[in-house]
């Protein structure tokens, strides 16, 4: 295997940025008006504790872009 080929392939900040106003914009419209408010906020505090693990990690531990691609997912 080439050096190139064994390489991480991350995604850039602006990638990121994309997937991450994408999430936030989904999130925003499934908030509006929830059939019960309590479970929808025990159902999305684990995704919501995920995404802010990630966004402080980033600096220090970066995954392959596949591998936020299917974070998103």
């Amino acid at each position: 295997m080439s050096p190139e080929q064994s390489r991480k392939i991350t995604p850039g900040n602006a990638e990121l940025l994309v997937l991450l106003v994408l999430y936030l914009i989904g999130f925003s419209l499934l908030a509006i008006n929830p059939h019960d408010r309590a479970d929808w906020a025990m159902e999305n505090l684990f995704p919501i504790a995920q995404l802010v693990a990630i966004i402080i990690v980033y600096r220090h531990f970066k995954f392959t872009r596949l591998a936020y691609y299917m974070i998103f997912i």
